[in-house]
């Protein structure tokens, strides 16, 4: 899902988490007790057992064309699985932008970014957001000796 298309300044951007069970739900409920009361529209849609993930796509793919003054920034929990695979579907729609790997970080980013997010700047967000302890803990160190 590669779509390069920058969004006008402009335009209206709305943020969708999209996850299997329940996950894209506790990271709207995360972002909204960061950040309070969020920047851009936010909402989450949950894959549940016995549901379709076509259906899900179907149904934003949807709304998606039938709001083209919007730019619907879609982060999905896994990149390759049955969601991200099912929305995909909308990656050649120029208002939509789609990126696996959903974090607190890339959200975040997401939300708050001024200029238009493209699916680059965000991945570059997401990465940012893994570290593990030891190396973050190591990095720390480094720029105390380095003053």
């Amino acid at each position: 899902c590669i779509n390069l298309y920058y969004m006008e300044e402009n335009m209206r951007r709305e943020i969708v988490l999209a996850s299997h069970g329940h996950l894209a739900e506790g990271l709207l409920d995360t972002l909204t007790m960061i950040l309070g009361e969020l920047p851009h529209p936010t909402r989450a849609l949950c894959l549940l057992p016995g549901e379709s993930p076509d259906l899900l796509a179907r149904e934003l793919e949807h709304e998606v064309r039938e709001h083209p003054e919007t730019r619907f920034i879609i982060l999905v929990d896994l990149f390759g699985a049955s969601v991200f695979t099912s929305l995909c579907r909308l990656s050649p729609l120029d208002n939509a932008v789609i990126v696996a790997g959903m974090n607190v970080s890339l959200a975040l980013a997401a939300l708050t970014e001024e200029d238009a997010p493209s699916e680059r700047s965000l991945s570059r967000w997401g990465m940012a957001g893994i570290r593990g302890c030891r190396e973050a803990l190591q990095a720390e160190a480094n720029d105390r000796n380095d003053f």
